[in-house]
């Protein structure tokens, strides 16, 4: 009997640890998040847009909202590709790579479409971009998409493949520990295991070890 028992004792504690594992990863229900494709494929020459947006739908137009290249050489102080800021943006941080060449659809922003339009891209502006949207109440403020400039490729085709969309991410070591579930969260899977696992107890016919003697 105690061999059945200790069993089943295994199962139900086996069972709330996989839920918990569950419950860890799921994001907070209700926050806005940054969301754009992993990459988009250009041509040379080609204007391109990189697609960003805010889900659910935000109005941003009061909000600062920076796009910039990790992998761009500095310039001094300046590093943005777009800065946006005051319901303007704010061309005298804006790289010289990027001058009259990139811009917000601003019309857009209160539908929380934070998209950049980059005209006539090269290979040299190839890489990885970061919408960022630093004052979204959200552990998810930015993403990161990366252009790829390719010569071989057909021009007017800008290709997004919708099913390549990232995982929201959060911004900083403070915004990941704030995904963790809530304590409320695991008090009730806690309390649901422990109930399934007394059912499961209850349920079990007792065996004894000695019956077949």
């Amino acid at each position: 009997m105690c061999m059945v028992k200790f069993g089943v004792l295994a199962l139900g504690l086996a069972f709330p640890l996989w839920t918990f594992t569950a419950v860890f990863g799921v994001p907070v229900e209700g926050q806005p998040n940054v969301i754009g494709p992993r990459s988009v494929r250009a041509a040379p020459g080609e204007d391109v847009i990189l697609p960003c947006h805010v889900e659910p739908q935000l109005d941003l137009q009061d909000y600062t909202i920076e796009w910039s290249k990790p992998d761009l050489k500095p310039q001094s102080e300046v590093t943005f590709v777009l800065l946006y800021r005051y319901k303007k943006e704010v061309k005298s941080v804006k790289s010289e790579a990027y001058v009259d060449r990139t811009r917000l659809f601003t019309e857009s922003l209160k539908s929380g479409n934070v998209s950049l339009q980059i005209k006539g891209v090269t290979v040299e502006d190839q890489g990885e971009y970061k919408c960022l949207v630093p004052l979204l109440r959200s552990r998810n403020r930015q993403a990161t998409i990366r252009l790829e400039v390719d010569p071989s490729f057909a021009p007017t085709e800008t290709s997004v493949d919708p099913n390549n969309f990232t995982t929201p991410e959060p911004t900083d070591q403070t915004d990941r520990e704030s995904g963790r579930s809530h304590p409320g969260v695991w008090i009730s899977v806690l309390v649901f295991s422990f109930v399934l696992l007394a059912a499961l107890l209850k349920l079990t016919p007792a065996f004894d070890i000695t019956s077949g003697i």
